[in-house]
């Protein structure tokens, strides 16, 4: 397909091949694809928080316990404002000690695992208390012409590999574990062969399936759908028993821009529950490095740290890291509401969270070849910057009218634009129409202030329509709300919440207002800086806005 357009070529390896062509438009092909292979998994809304936490070196860093470098970075993150870190990652270390359970509880934040596939043999053979190889659950190895036992390597086509994994998480479950990295899948010797009679070679993708599919009912018979798996390996079907992350990136620009690329073609390939490493793996990143992978981050679906040393918690960055870190912390609490809405459309339609622009905007040719900037959910354009010391960079804007999600400026869209990327933010547009489930502060009505034990309130925002436009919202998954933004005459913009979701504020960027009538009766509202707050306690049906 690249050096003759209209050729393509398909090597298969094996004697026998199912061929599946899918037609038009992306989100189509994603619905056909998803509901042949599996629909995306539907983690709990606390999932799609952020989660802290690295692995063993960060854990053992400057010679403290685990207990203490836990309580320590629990401390640092109530210090800044934050008293509820939804969870954390404990890889080898908190997540294997009772006292960090215990730890954990008053917060509220929840453990997760990090899972190896495999374990010594001969742990295994007793596990599964049989002196019959048939019974051991490990990939079989071909030496000197006969099949062997493997080192340590789960066949997780084998019926007793649920045995090992009880074995290995039965205690910790019933301590308040809620999830686990599901990492090595991709290690299958080509030569091995596998419970189901097939080799190595065949199985080499495959195996993420079976892995998911047997991590994932092993947490369910236990913590039924309050629980999150992210694998590293994938092939089509793992997108229905777990999410997946971005693998070990370096601590650079490049290894940032490896996982903005990993991301959305993870998000092309049907694997909505997605995020990476923010930071990168091994080594320590530099601020800017930090703080663009964080602002990246924020908006990917899941937000999620990761460390092999010192940690990636905000304050080992200095001042600004902190405040720009609070800024998104608290608009990623903001946006929760729109995010899971976005989950539970991935679980039914299969168009994932984050969504390139040619799969967005598949009708308008300029989009085809955007690859460095994309949308998040069905309202959100995100441009982040992707270069060290980045300044200004361009973004392709799709037709019509976009409002700046931090200034309420209005952009018109149909062209390239130079924009300005400052460090302290990630250019972020709204599209024209929008319709976007917030939950604010209930007092100021603010989004990005802290939300701490004070009560919130569910907001609408919303951005001038040029036509009438329908969005779904999901507040879970069997209950959905219509959202209508529309233009009356050339000054009205009209929203209605046709099903009447329970919203207290309507927040319209783009508009610095100067009359609001909710069903029909003038109502008061502030506006200023291209945009417009409007209270509305007692909900709404219909709002004009003039």
């Amino acid at each position: 397909g690249y050096t003759v357009p209209y050729r393509y070529n398909f090597d298969f390896n094996g004697p026998d091949t199912d061929l599946f062509v899918f037609t038009g438009t992306p989100a189509e092909n994603m619905d056909s694809y998803t509901r042949l292979t599996g629909r995306p998994v539907l983690p709990p809304k606390w999932a799609f928080q952020y989660w802290m936490g690295g692995g063993l070196n960060a854990w053992k860093y400057e010679g403290r316990s685990f207990s203490e470098n836990l309580k320590a970075y629990l401390d640092g993150y109530e210090s800044i404002g934050i008293g509820h870190v939804a969870a954390v990652y404990g890889e080898t270390g908190p997540c294997q000690d009772k006292e960090c359970y215990e730890l954990l509880k008053p917060y509220g934040t929840r453990m997760l695992f990090w899972n190896y596939p495999g374990c010594d043999i001969e742990r295994g053979i007793r596990t599964v208390g049989s002196d019959d190889p048939a019974d051991w659950p490990f990939q079989m190895f071909k030496k000197n012409g006969k099949w062997t036992q493997p080192d340590h390597w789960f066949d997780f086509t084998h019926p007793n590999v649920k045995i090992l994994l009880h074995d290995r998480y039965d205690s910790f479950l019933k301590l308040g574990l809620k999830g686990a990295m599901v990492d090595f899948g991709e290690y299958i010797s080509a030569d091995s062969r596998m419970h189901n009679g097939k080799d190595g070679n065949a199985m080499h993708n495959e195996h993420s399936y079976w892995y998911a599919k047997a991590m994932q009912e092993v947490f369910s018979e236990q913590c039924g759908d309050d629980h999150i798996l992210f694998e590293r390996s994938a092939c089509p079907g793992a997108q229905r028993f777990s999410g997946h992350f971005g693998g070990d990136q370096a601590c650079t620009f490049d290894g940032m821009q490896r996982a903005f690329f990993g991301g959305l073609n993870a998000a092309a390939s049907g694997l909505s529950t997605w995020g990476s490493d923010i930071g990168g793996l091994a080594g320590q990143p530099n601020l800017q490095t930090y703080i663009r992978w964080l602002q990246y981050g924020a908006f990917s679906p899941l937000m999620r740290t990761h460390s092999d040393g010192k940690g990636r918690n905000p304050w080992e960055f200095g001042e600004d890291a902190v405040e720009i870190f609070q800024k998104l912390y608290w608009w990623r609490e903001n946006m929760l509401p729109y995010i899971y809405s976005h989950a539970v459309e991935a679980n039914k339609t299969g168009v994932s969270i984050m969504r390139p622009m040619p799969f967005a905007y598949p009708h308008e040719e300029r989009m085809h070849a955007v690859e460095d900037q994309y949308m998040f959910g069905g309202e959100l354009m995100v441009v982040p910057a992707l270069e060290e010391g980045m300044k200004r960079r361009v973004a392709v804007f799709p037709e019509g009218q976009w409002v700046n999600l931090w200034t309420g400026e209005r952009i018109k869209g149909g062209r390239r634009l130079e924009v300005r990327t400052p460090l302290k933010d990630i250019p972020v547009y709204v599209r024209e129409g929008a319709a976007m489930v917030l939950e604010l502060p209930e007092e100021t009505l603010r989004p990005c202030e802290n939300m701490e034990d004070v009560p919130r309130v569910s907001a609408l925002l919303v951005t001038p329509a040029a036509e009438r436009r329908e969005v779904v919202h999901y507040p879970d998954a069997d209950t959905a709300y219509r959202l209508i933004t529309d233009k009356v005459g050339d000054e009205v913009v009209t929203v209605t919440n046709a099903d009447g979701l329970r919203l207290g504020a309507l927040l319209v960027y783009g508009i610095e207002a100067t009359k609001v009538l909710a069903d029909g009766k003038e109502v008061p509202f502030t506006a200023e800086d291209g945009k417009t707050t409007v209270r509305l306690e007692n909900g709404f049906k219909t709002v004009q806005i003039w």
